[in-house]
């Protein structure tokens, strides 16, 4: 999103998830993507390919805009469970403590020009879709 701490956030993202062979589909032309638009290119990509998709959406959501905050969605494209972000704030938290020697990463501009990183429209397709969640006709009959 368009907080504060968003773009270094996204670009560490990218560094590091890149240098650990990790693939990474963003928005194309540096463009901000819902958050339910991350959830729909989730499940949209877990139904075309066996190896299943996950994703990682940059935002404080709620918290002011000099908070930064990284959400991670599993395969099923929702919110991570309890018990796996405290898993996973366990383990950066040993990463950090560790004076993050165990950090692999890229220099920007290296991890975007790897094959490993994927530029293409998600916002379109979630648009698109929306039409099969929302009763449309129901808003329309509502007069608001």
């Amino acid at each position: 999103d368009t907080h504060a701490l968003s773009e270094p956030a996204f670009s560490s993202v990218i560094e590091v998830l890149i240098a650990n062979g990790v693939k990474v589909i963003v928005q194309q032309d540096n463009g901000y993507t819902p958050t339910p638009g991350v959830s729909h290119a989730i499940l949209t990509y877990n139904l075309k390919h066996d190896e299943k998709a996950d994703g990682i959406v940059i935002t404080p959501s709620h918290n002011p805009p000099q908070d930064g905050g990284i959400k991670y969605n599993p395969t099923h494209g929702g919110p991570a469970e309890a018990e796996l972000t405290q898993a996973i704030e366990d383990r950066a938290n040993e990463i950090i403590a560790g004076g993050l020697k165990d950090v692999k990463r890229l220099a920007l501009a290296e991890a975007k020009a790897s094959e490993l990183f994927v530029e293409m429209d998600l916002v379109k397709p979630y648009i698109d879709d929306l039409v099969n969640v929302i009763d449309m006709e129901a808003i329309q009959k509502s007069k608001l």
